[in-house]
């Protein structure tokens, strides 16, 4: 039989010859802690009746309070009013502020303090999103869970977005063509900022005044999803009775449009860098719970407010002269242009007024466009000049 190796038949060489007194010393520690261990362990025994209680102290209770803990209780003021003695006892002792009350409407009770968030912490509630609302003017997040009768619970976010454009720009940015926006309350025969909303799954999507919210109802039920309107309605009460920025007073007013039909974009207007904080606005009802038709459908106003007639009027050239590929000039006079886009066949009016821009676009025909842009333009200069506005033109 063959007496060679099969996997190394080579012989075994020392290639270390020397140990280094490092290695030797923390060789020798390490031995040594060993060694203290298991000596530390043989000189004291486990003894279970030194360390276990007495089973006689059981029907004491007294062990109880050694071996429990109870958890942490969020502390309340010692001030506030007690159980059934006003507001703050509605809250349960909880500072909602600055959530109305009538949240708690229907059984619903604060799952814990209100949370608050700023521009340099946001990241923390909402990272990823954060930027989105920073770019809005973001100002604050306010945070709130109410826990609702049968262990419903329903999480409201509470954007400070500092104005109505801020909030409305959120809100644009959010909506989508198949969101059907809805009003929460029916403007008053002042032209103001009022709520509007898109229901989600137990929940919904609104905003108010400087006000943006989200709330996110468990379970996904019709009773959440009622409670989330209710909330919805009261948070649309923290937007006052400012009357909002000069070009919502418009649209609202003599131009007829519906709150739920206006978006706010402060960026990339027409896909221009250079083209920044355009209102638009699409007809839509004004009647509460009646769907507004999704953005860019049909024609729709956009209005532009420049710092200076100078600014407005750079800003209208620039707008005529990028848009020279897609649209051919039908008629064009010093501080109106009416065009027709060269593959939709759709017409849009563009007017200069001051430090204002006023237009049309995706309109089905030329006709009547002349007439739309002096309306627009006339109740700008009423309403800017401080005049009453007479109604709907």
């Amino acid at each position: 039989m063959s007496t060679e190796r099969i996997f190394n038949p080579r012989s075994r060489k020392v290639l270390r010859k020397h140990i280094g007194p490092a290695e030797a010393l923390s060789s020798a520690l390490v031995l040594t802690a060993l060694a203290l261990v298991v000596g530390w362990v043989a000189l004291n025994p486990h003894d279970p009746a030194s360390r276990d209680l007495d089973h006689r102290l059981l029907a004491t209770g007294e062990p109880e309070k050694t071996l429990y803990r109870p958890p942490p209780v969020p502390w309340t003021d010692p001030a506030a009013p007690a159980m059934g003695a006003g507001a703050g006892a509605a809250g349960g002792g909880v500072d909602m502020a600055p959530f109305p009350m009538a949240l708690l409407a229907g059984g619903w009770t604060p799952g814990g303090r209100v949370r608050g968030f700023g521009p340099d912490n946001l990241y923390e509630k909402i990272n990823g999103e954060a930027e989105k609302f920073i770019r809005q003017d973001f100002r604050a997040l306010h945070y709130l869970v109410l826990k609702g009768p049968g262990g419903a619970e329903l999480s409201i976010e509470l954007f400070d977005q500092g104005s109505l454009p801020g909030s409305l720009g959120v809100f644009s940015d959010h909506r989508t063509p198949d969101k059907q926006v809805k009003l929460l309350a029916q403007p008053g025969p002042e032209p103001r900022p009022a709520g509007m909303y898109f229901p989600t799954s137990g929940g919904g999507i609104g905003m108010a005044g400087r006000y943006f919210f989200r709330l996110a109802g468990t379970p996904a039920t019709e009773d959440t999803s009622a409670k989330a309107l209710q909330v919805m309605t009261a948070l649309a009460g923290l937007a006052g009775n400012d009357p909002g920025p000069l070009l919502y007073r418009v649209l609202t007013g003599p131009l007829g449009i519906s709150p739920a039909g206006l978006d706010y974009v402060r960026d990339n207007v027409f896909q221009y860098d250079f083209a920044r904080e355009f209102w638009f606005g699409s007809r839509a009802p004004e009647k509460p719970g009646a769907a507004a038709p999704p953005p860019g459908a049909g024609s729709r106003w956009f209005l532009h407010q420049a710092e200076n007639p100078a600014a407005a009027q750079a800003l209208r050239d620039r707008l005529l002269t990028e848009g020279e590929m897609e649209y051919e000039s039908l008629r064009q006079q010093e501080n109106m242009s009416i065009l027709r886009h060269r593959y939709l066949g759709t017409h849009m009016a563009l007017g200069l007024g001051g430090r204002f821009i006023c237009g049309v676009e995706n309109a089905a025909a030329e006709r009547g466009l002349e007439g739309e842009l002096r309306k627009c333009f006339q109740a700008l200069a009423r309403m800017n000049a401080g005049q009453p506005e007479t109604g709907h033109e």
